[in-house]
């Protein structure tokens, strides 16, 4: 096991290296800026909401987005930003670090300039402050770019396209409007909640009689459907079936202006501070009923379930 490690490192540094220097040699005008968008898709999401307010702030007149190929449709649901595409596979955390220890140039939000734009760089004491003084995920990125507390972001929207296609994927299935339950149990940087809890959930849900749709492929039950929706479906379909059960996931943030009941559950402690002070949605969903929960491990999950369901679901089907 060692060995393997020791092998490993030197070869990822390489890696690391190659994709930095791809990124890097992309050539940025002196009146434009380059931002490197590293991690998920709430990050992402965060800073297309936030840029044009930034961009004319700052009399820059236009950006360079460069983001990993997952996440190509999130800047299209953001029409209004004058900016260019670049996909590329993104250095890791580690070299990242190192970066920030030897070119402070890569964290600085001047024109002309490429820009690792995650508060993590540029701001790490947010960091620290978050779920203290109603302070949370959102207001980081709204720090980092240095904009006023009542700057209002910009909503992203949802291309005709998408509307159409999500509304074929409803008649194919024959879901039904306003009876349909999508649920997302994936999230790339938390851990995941037991397999039984989801389907508890989609049994109750079934036994309700809505219609219970699955965003991913871990977990698959003969009575629900699975569909991998991509990511501008996604807000149209939620929209028409009126239910969206998740865990907290970068896609939590795109959903937050869907039209539609968002149940998100959370993992317990992330922070010494409530996990929900941190990383709540309340401040930034814009339609629709919220309810956020704590999941806590040896809970009895058959009355957490419950519990669920009759302050979103029972109200509105009894």
């Amino acid at each position: 096991m060692i060995k393997e490690n020791l092998f490993k490192t030197p070869f990822f540094i390489f890696v690391d290296f190659f994709r930095w220097n791809r990124i890097k040699n992309i050539k940025i005008g002196k009146d434009e800026l380059g931002l490197v968008c590293p991690y998920g898709i709430g990050d992402l999401y965060c800073i297309c909401c936030m840029l044009n307010a930034f961009l004319l702030k700052n009399n820059i007149v236009s950006v360079k987005l460069i983001i990993k190929p997952s996440q190509k449709d999130i800047p299209i649901l953001f029409p209004n930003i004058r900016k260019e595409i670049f996909l590329t596979e993104m250095p890791r955390n580690g070299f990242l670090n190192i970066l920030k220890l030897f070119f402070k140039k890569y964290f600085n939000f001047k024109p002309g300039n490429i820009v690792i734009a995650h508060p993590n760089f540029v701001n790490r004491n947010d960091f620290k402050k978050i779920g203290k003084n109603s302070l949370n995920n959102f207001d980081v990125y709204k720090n980092m770019f240095a904009l006023p507390e009542g700057n209002s972001e910009e909503i992203p929207i949802i291309p005709e396209s998408a509307i159409e296609s999500a509304s074929r994927i409803f008649d194919k299935y024959k879901f039904r409007k306003g009876l349909t339950v999508l649920i997302a149990p994936g999230a790339n940087s938390l851990n995941s909640f037991p397999d039984i809890l989801w389907n508890i959930f989609i049994e109750k849900l079934i036994t309700m009689g809505l219609d219970v749709v699955i965003n991913d492929e871990s977990i698959v039950h003969k009575k629900s459907v699975n569909l991998k929706l991509g990511l501008l479906e996604i807000v149209p379909f939620i929209n028409m079936g009126g239910y969206f059960v998740s865990i907290r996931s970068g896609m939590c943030e795109l959903v937050s202006i869907a039209k539609c009941v968002k149940v998100i559950i959370y993992p317990d402690a992330i922070q010494s501070e409530s996990v929900i002070l941190s990383y709540g949605m309340e401040k930034n969903v814009h339609n629709g009923q919220l309810l956020e929960v704590v999941y806590k491990n040896n809970l009895d999950l058959d009355k957490f379930v419950e519990d669920i369901l009759e302050k979103v679901f029972l109200n509105q089907h009894k």
